[in-house]
């Protein structure tokens, strides 16, 4: 059944008035052991949400990366288009520094990378927080080929 002008006008004014309202995320913060809550709109791009975090805790958005339901947000998406409902908890994952990482929506072109290049396919890394025995926690980086040894 085909819909009428009546019915798209109705979802397009429920669309409109969805991207009007603020909605409330939260986001933990691994290095303070908090969840920060943010307002948004659902049309907000996951930058927005890094810009956010940025004001409330000084933390840069290149740092780390957004994760919902273990699935990487990508800065350029928007809260509506990943299908993300507010009153979700967002996890923050630190970057590790000096890292050079393709982003999903690059070109190769776009970061110089020519026809012949050999590119080295880099195993996912984990984050793990290791408290000591004297209270501080320190953060390793590993991967899921690597022992307690390594």
């Amino acid at each position: 059944m085909k819909p009428t002008s009546i019915q798209v006008k109705i979802s397009e004014t429920i669309g409109n008035l969805k991207a009007k309202f603020k909605i409330r995320l939260y986001v933990k913060v691994p290095s303070d052991h908090k969840i920060m809550a943010v307002k948004v709109k659902s049309s907000d791009t996951i930058q927005k949400i890094k810009s956010v975090v940025l004001a409330k805790k000084w933390i840069q958005g290149k740092e780390y990366s957004l994760y919902h339901a273990g699935k990487l947000l990508e800065d350029n998406r928007t809260l509506s288009s990943l299908n993300i409902p507010g009153k979700v908890t967002l996890q923050m994952v630190s970057t590790p520094p000096n890292e050079s990482r393709l982003e999903n929506f690059r070109t190769l072109a776009y970061y110089d990378i020519e026809e012949d290049a050999i590119l080295k396919m880099v195993p996912a890394e984990y984050q793990i927080f290791v408290m000591t025995w004297c209270g501080t926690t320190v953060t390793v980086y590993v991967n899921q080929f690597e022992t307690i040894a390594e």
